[in-house]
């Protein structure tokens, strides 16, 4: 996150349209890294150092309020929450030291495999290009929220099931279980969402074929659905 003072969102007595400062962020990073490819995804500007290979997300976020924060019922402690852009123009309220929270609980039940399960989908999104337009906080919550990656499941059977559950909800907007963040959209726009409901039906299909495969022993062509599931770029060793 870029945390900007209130007065560089600020526009006489509204806020800025979030497409704006993130078109005032692009331009201040496009000046110092010249030759980089900088792009807007979303609700945040994505900087691909070295041709792509290093890619960061940056999202400016400008300080909200503090708010109490309850987990199992448990009130811990106030976070700071910020807002930032909703990817449509405008605001959205986030806590990340909230969600870093609950994300954390939930990876240490699941036996650490929600965050590498998350890293897998990351790389699927970003085995296409352009990219698949999957809102990675919205994957965090949704396999955190539903226990998919909690009990004695492999990592492939994980994968399957993200994908399962993304295809069983229509890729529909989450709302955010610490209730911090409102709803929370899978993808920024219609366009993108059917881009997204398309590369998780079709990675479904394939997701399954090489479990299949696994439980017939067959490990050539589960590998070989699997690589159809990360466009030809799963590691083969």
């Amino acid at each position: 996150m870029l945390i900007l003072n209130v007065q560089e969102v600020r526009w006489g007595d509204g806020w800025m349209s979030s497409d704006t400062v993130l078109k005032n962020v692009r331009e201040h990073l496009q000046g110092r890294y010249t030759t980089t490819e900088i792009e807007r995804d979303g609700e945040a500007i994505v900087v691909n150092f070295a041709d792509g290979s290093y890619p960061v997300d940056i999202v400016p976020a400008v300080y909200a309020h503090s708010e109490p924060v309850s987990f199992n019922g448990a009130e811990i402690k106030k976070y700071p929450v910020f807002k930032i852009p909703d990817g449509e123009g405008g605001w959205m309220f986030t806590s990340p030291l909230a969600h870093a929270q609950y994300l954390q609980i939930q990876n240490r039940r699941s036996g650490g495999k929600l965050y590498n399960v998350v890293r897998l989908l990351k790389f699927w999104r970003s085995c296409r290009s352009p990219r698949i337009p999957l809102n990675s906080f919205h994957v965090e919550l949704l396999l955190a929220s539903q226990a998919t990656c909690i009990g004695a499941k492999s990592y492939g059977q994980c994968v399957y099931e993200a994908f399962a559950e993304l295809n069983r909800r229509e890729c529909r907007a989450l709302q955010d279980p610490i209730g911090i963040s409102g709803m929370v959209k899978a993808a920024g726009t219609d366009a993108k969402k059917e881009r997204v409901q398309d590369a998780v039906y079709f990675s479904l299909q394939h997701a399954a074929s090489a479990l299949d495969a696994e439980d017939d022993g067959d490990t050539v062509e589960a590998l070989r659905q699997w690589d159809i599931v990360f466009n030809y770029q799963f590691p083969k060793r």
